[in-house]
């Protein structure tokens, strides 16, 4: 088992990831409940609830989407956060906050698949926090090497905001990835729907091209055709990497260029 840790002590926050690797010439024993995160604070508030709990909704596309709730941890309370159906944010997000005695604490699980985290706070004084992969269960062949989610850990003193704004500097400066020579958020859109309304598998040519250029105009950069442009629609054509002739007759090249002759860069969506 080995580490690769990153400290950013200006912020005052470590990353870190685990890795576990088979160098021996025999399989592993069974390896499961694999815990990339695993601690306690012990720093609970005065009154009857030690510490505030902020999370935030993931995105399974419907009015609740990344709706953020601050939740008391009293004593025995137990909460359990995951993604769902293999996809990280499409139920919980995975960055959260704690508010405990005199500072802020913001953990973001770095995981493209399922993950799972759980909060404990039984003795209404200390509470625990794990994370890691929902399911674990396998072992390693001679050679394999594996790794565990990515955990970011940010502790900060003051008032609660400050960890927010501190999280999203460090995000930008050390995060963020440089695109076309800028370092910054880029304006995204993901065509999911259709001007009308319409969703996924009501997606076609037409209603791509029109809603490209109708977003033009608000500075969209980046724009992707989401899930329902391929044979069997979405859900039952998952896995289909072939355009359904019905909706884009002429293959997906006329949705990119009009993409392209509105300035924006195109993204098709894949379902592995």
């Amino acid at each position: 088992i080995t580490a690769e840790i990153v400290s950013y002590k200006n912020y005052g926050a470590i990353d870190w990831v685990l890795y576990f690797e088979n160098t021996g010439k025999s399989d592993t024993p069974v390896i499961e409940n694999l815990l990339a995160l695993d601690i306690s604070l012990d720093e609970p508030m005065p009154g009857d609830a030690p510490y505030i709990f902020h999370r935030t909704n993931g995105a399974p596309s419907n009015p609740s989407d990344f709706e953020m709730k601050q939740v008391p941890m009293k004593a025995n309370d137990v909460v359990t956060l995951s993604g769902a159906g293999g996809r990280s944010s499409n139920a919980d997000f995975p960055f959260y906050k704690i508010d405990k005695n005199g500072s802020s604490m913001i953990i973001a699980i770095g995981w493209s698949g399922q993950w799972k985290s759980e909060l404990k706070c039984l003795d209404g004084k200390q509470l625990q926090i794990t994370a890691g992969l929902e399911l674990t269960h396998f072992k390693l062949l001679p050679g394999e090497k594996v790794r565990s989610p990515r955990i970011l850990l940010l502790n900060r003193g003051g008032e609660s905001i400050e960890s927010n704004v501190q999280f999203r500097r460090l995000i930008q400066k050390y995060y963020l990835p440089s695109f076309n020579g800028e370092k910054r958020a880029h304006l995204f859109c993901n065509t999911c729907f259709t001007r009308g309304g319409g969703w996924l598998n009501e997606c076609n040519e037409e209603n791509q091209i029109s809603l490209i250029r109708a977003l033009e105009p608000l500075g969209v950069e980046l724009i992707i055709t989401d899930a329902g442009w391929f044979e069997g629609g979405w859900p039952l054509g998952a896995g289909n990497w072939n355009v359904r002739k019905d909706a884009y007759p002429n293959g997906i090249a006329p949705v990119a260029a009009a993409a392209k002759e509105c300035g924006m860069i195109y993204g098709l969506w894949f379902e592995p």
